[in-house]
């Protein structure tokens, strides 16, 4: 997913300065930076473990371009402007979609855009079918579909200039295995208050996924995501907040 979202990187225009949110595990981040030689980067995540994680990952070529920040990107907030803001497989976590893409857009200069990823709510819906029950009973899965992301994303002033989504079939050698990759991943979706997920739990969530979803070489987990390309539109004689994205990753 991150490979994929860094191909979509506009051509009409290499940016000088990029705002990555929720960086995790730094996927995303290597990527731009391969496809970006010229930028800076200000990477930023909320939990410091993943942004330690991303920083002892970077190539030592590339260090001295990127600065590691702290930073909610439910709704971010900096003085500065960007030419590029990227986030992959993060919002899904979001409920105020609208909030976090208005925040996202008031740190664009006219003209930049924002790069960004999801899941719909769809997505693997093998492992929901039997955290929707009991014994687990985990709440309603995160994601936004991709219609009301574009929505939503217009509604906030954005042009969308790109939209796609997949559905996608992936064998995993063993249910622990697609649960230890989801991991890895950066993601976690707790159970409800109250109602942990303790080692019974877990034992029995990856004998019984392995049982009803085995396939020939291991088991099925079926991925839904999103992809898009958002512009800040051209306001002429319109004034922009904020200043040059220099002072903060320069």
């Amino acid at each position: 997913m991150a490979r994929r979202l860094a191909g979509l990187v506009p051509l009409d225009g290499q940016p000088e300065s990029v705002l990555e949110l929720g960086c995790g595990t730094g996927h995303l981040t290597r990527e731009l930076l391969r496809r970006l030689p010229d930028a800076r980067f200000l990477v930023t995540d909320l939990a410091p473990s993943m942004l330690g994680f991303c920083g002892e990952h970077l190539d030592e070529i590339d260090r001295d371009r990127v600065r590691l920040e702290r930073l909610d990107a439910r709704a971010p907030s900096l003085p500065d402007v960007f030419d590029m803001v990227a986030s992959s497989a993060m919002v899904q976590w979001f409920p105020d979609l609208a909030g976090h893409l208005a925040a996202c857009r008031a740190l664009l200069r006219p003209g930049g855009a924002y790069l960004l990823s999801g899941f719909c709510r769809t997505n693997f819906p093998e492992l929901d079918s039997l955290l929707s029950g009991p014994p687990w009973d985990f709440p309603d899965p995160p994601g936004h579909f991709l219609s009301d992301a574009r929505r939503i994303a217009g509604e906030v002033g954005f042009q969308v200039q790109l939209a796609e989504e997949d559905i996608v079939e992936h064998v995993y050698p063993s249910a622990m295995e697609f649960l230890r990759a989801i991991g890895q991943s950066g993601a976690s979706r707790a159970p409800r208050e109250g109602r942990p997920l303790t080692r019974e739990y877990l034992r029995l969530l990856v004998e019984t996924y392995g049982e009803r979803f085995s396939v020939p070489g291991g088991v099925k987990a079926t991925w839904h995501p999103w992809f898009l390309l958002l512009r800040n539109p051209w306001e002429p004689g319109g004034a922009f907040p904020g200043k040059s994205a220099s002072s903060v990753i320069g």
